[in-house]
């Protein structure tokens, strides 16, 4: 589904709003805040797995697509570590037939 929801938790009166649409909608991705911005990584379809990554601005409400991943991944996570975000390992082909060794580290100036 490439529809997103936002809720904000510090306003206890707040309702869900929906969001624009991701530029490329797809599951199994890996998310990470960094900067006070959203930030997707990879994911799958059926039929084949995503390299895109793409960024989310809260303060503008748009989606920016990025420099793409070396290897398209699902199925694992993003990790924030000082100003990097790290993808570790993950499935290179659907259904998680199959799993990749390699690192990648995303640096956000």
């Amino acid at each position: 589904m490439e529809t997103i929801f936002s809720l904000d938790l510090h306003d206890k009166n707040a309702k869900w709003l929906t969001l624009p649409l991701m530029p490329v909608p797809r599951s199994g991705t890996q998310a990470a805040v960094l900067d006070n911005k959203i930030f997707l990584f990879g994911g799958e379809k059926f039929g084949g797995v995503f390299n895109n990554t793409e960024m989310f601005d809260p303060d503008t409400n748009r989606w920016s697509e990025m420099t793409p991943m070396p290897i398209g991944r699902h199925g694992t996570q993003a990790v924030v570590l000082g100003n990097m975000i790290y993808i570790p390992a993950g499935g290179p082909l659907n259904g998680g037939e199959a799993q990749t060794n390699a690192n990648q580290a995303f640096i956000y100036p």
